[in-house]
């Protein structure tokens, strides 16, 4: 998984990461502080955004796939791309937000030699842990660093009137939109067609459940 899929995932999600930045630059506002909900959601709209043929590349580059020729990947498709223009980019609005050699691929391997476990302990140092009664979890550190870390308010649940709104922006938005309106506008329209079936079905049980 290491030999692209990874590497491209990573790429997008440190692009939106630095829009992110450059958007708070340029309302002049501090730089953003990523709570848990947004990486969870910026990492699963990275993941969708990787491409399918990165995928099959990949399979063939680790010798699993029994075909041997890989599939172009065009400058579109690229995420490396994308990251250093938006790099570049932000460096030139406040140089104090990208070291001035950063690279793309260095920031996309920040993290290559974190740590994510400590070394494991033997079963003399394990019992001698337990039978010592000033030794501290370091569990209990660990969830109280979560707690205060998810401490984020989940955004609230958008009423029909605001999706209404929302759903009519696009529309209004695909009217200036030349090269990719009309699949937006198909996708734009089967969300809004989920989202109706989901009111139904919610108003359906709801009823229920009062009638019951």
């Amino acid at each position: 998984m290491n030999q692209g899929v990874i590497r491209s995932l990573k790429a997008h999600y440190r692009h939106k990461i630095v829009c992110l930045c450059i958007k708070a630059v340029d309302n002049n506002e501090s730089m953003p502080k990523i709570s848990i909900l947004q990486a969870m959601k910026d990492l699963v709209s990275s993941w969708n955004a990787v491409l399918k043929e990165t995928v099959i590349n990949c399979f063939k580059k680790a010798g699993i796939s029994k075909k041997n020729k890989s599939i172009e990947e065009t400058d579109d498709d690229h995420p490396f791309k994308f990251l250093t223009e938006e790099l570049n980019r932000l460096r030139e609005l406040d140089p104090r937000a990208v070291q001035k050699d950063l690279s793309a691929e260095s920031y996309i391997g920040l993290d290559c030699d974190v740590v994510t476990i400590s070394s494991l302990a033997t079963d003399a140092e394990i019992i001698a842990q337990i039978l010592d009664p000033n030794f501290e979890n370091d569990d209990n550190e660990f969830e109280d660093s979560v707690s205060k870390a998810i401490d984020v308010e989940a955004p609230p649940r958008p009423s029909n009137i605001q999706l209404e709104i929302a759903f009519e922006t696009i529309q209004n938005a695909l009217l200036y939109s030349s090269k990719y309106g009309n699949e937006i506008q198909s996708l734009a329209l089967k969300l809004e067609d989920l989202m109706k079936m989901e009111k139904i079905m919610n108003d359906y049980v709801n009823g229920t459940i009062k009638n019951s």
